[in-house]
């Protein structure tokens, strides 16, 4: 869908709503008309168009105001949390199997990826000088997030079943972040 009437998408190649709107105005286009056939995109949306009346003009902008508000603090509380529990997890292998620990343990990282909102970071890192050591470094935010959603999950107890074998030794240490430095750039 187009909704700045420019016959293009918004200003990073998608259709997103806001960004058509605000293509739409930098553009010069009209975006309370604009702002209709947004609404017309979505089923059951409201698609009477208030025209250039100032109660139009209100309703328009408070809702670009309000829309750009909530996506900085969701964005920014996604991206910062405040000093998140980090957990650390150094594994030594048997000989030879860190591939196979790797294959089973991209399964259940896809796993936590989609069903554990509260787990910020979930990454394997296999060591330059040592071919059978792994960590494993966690971030959530909360320690409850590990100790009682990850912890008993199913998938975490079917990971353990297919990869014990594998593990020679296990250390863990567990860190609350100190929110000096940064995790993003």
């Amino acid at each position: 869908s187009d909704f700045s009437g420019s016959g293009r998408a918004g200003p990073s190649g998608s259709t997103n709503c806001l960004e058509a709107k605000m293509a739409a105005a930098a553009a010069g286009k009209c975006p309370y008309h604009m702002a209709v056939q947004t609404a017309q995109a979505i089923p059951g949306a409201i698609t009477k168009c208030y025209g250039h009346s100032y109660l139009g003009k209100a309703v328009v902008a408070a809702g670009l105001v309000g829309l750009g508000y909530a996506a900085r603090r969701f964005l920014s509380a996604r991206a910062q949390p405040q000093k998140a529990f980090v957990y650390v997890v150094t594994l030594k292998l048997q000989p030879e199997t860190r591939s196979k620990f790797l294959s089973e343990w991209a399964v259940l990282a896809e796993y936590v990826k989609g069903n554990e909102p509260n787990t910020l970071t979930y990454e394997a890192a296999a060591a330059l000088d040592d071919p059978d050591k792994v960590i494993i470094y966690e971030r959530y935010v909360t320690r409850a997030d590990l100790v009682e959603v990850h912890a008993k999950s199913n998938a975490i107890r079917e990971f353990g079943g297919k990869v014990a074998g594998l593990i020679v030794d296990k250390k863990t240490d567990e860190y609350y972040e100190t929110n000096i430095g940064f995790m993003f750039k």
